[in-house]
């Protein structure tokens, strides 16, 4: 699903190489593209099956990642400011407890939360995690979750994805001081001897 998107992306920077289009052009296509999946698994009216799964699941998917890949495009006149994505992430995250569908949390909470990553990776002067946490997130997203699952009951998927995030950070922290960074210093040992 994924590659799809990424096909589409290229396509559409390969048009803009080529002189058939411009950057705005392109920002058109992929802002045209992220609102036609937000409404593509209520367009089709498929008994249930497969597909119609699949596209309900890409649908939301491919709406965050184009949203992301505007934003990019967009990225300099995007302001990169802690307070909004405090706000956001605080608001929208409200709402999408409020209303915990799948359509509000990916609409809604879905850029907030990748605003916010955008500000926190960007963002000159603001307090970063001691290490590099992500790959700890990465690595020890699904089990935690899954163990959250088993300990207290089914979550709805917005609530799980909240209560998660809070959840693998010590994780992800334990993960980096215990294991990655020792193993990160103990490879560059090797490196040196040999």
């Amino acid at each position: 699903m994924e590659i799809v998107l990424l096909i589409l992306v290229l396509l559409a920077g390969a048009l803009i190489w080529l002189g058939l289009g411009r950057r705005r052009v392109l920002v058109l296509i992929l802002g045209l593209m992220a609102l036609r999946l937000v409404f593509a698994s209520d367009l089709i009216n498929l008994r249930p099956s497969v597909l119609h799964h699949r596209l309900s699941v890409f649908a939301p998917l491919g709406f965050v990642f184009l949203t992301g890949a505007l934003v990019w495009h967009l990225r300099d006149h995007v302001p990169l400011r802690a307070d909004l994505a405090i706000a956001l992430v605080l608001g929208t995250g409200t709402i999408a407890m409020a209303d915990p569908s799948l359509k509000t949390s990916y609409l809604l909470l879905g850029p907030a939360l990748g605003y916010a990553a955008l500000v926190y990776g960007y963002a000159p002067g603001l307090a970063k995690l001691p290490g590099d946490v992500f790959y700890g997130i990465y690595i020890y997203g699904w089990p935690v979750g899954q163990a959250l699952v088993w300990i207290w009951g089914p979550f709805l998927e917005t609530h799980l994805a909240i209560w998660n995030m809070i959840a693998v950070i010590p994780f992800a922290l334990l993960s980096w001081v215990l294991i990655e960074k020792p193993a990160l210093r103990w490879g560059r040992s090797i490196v040196r001897t040999a």
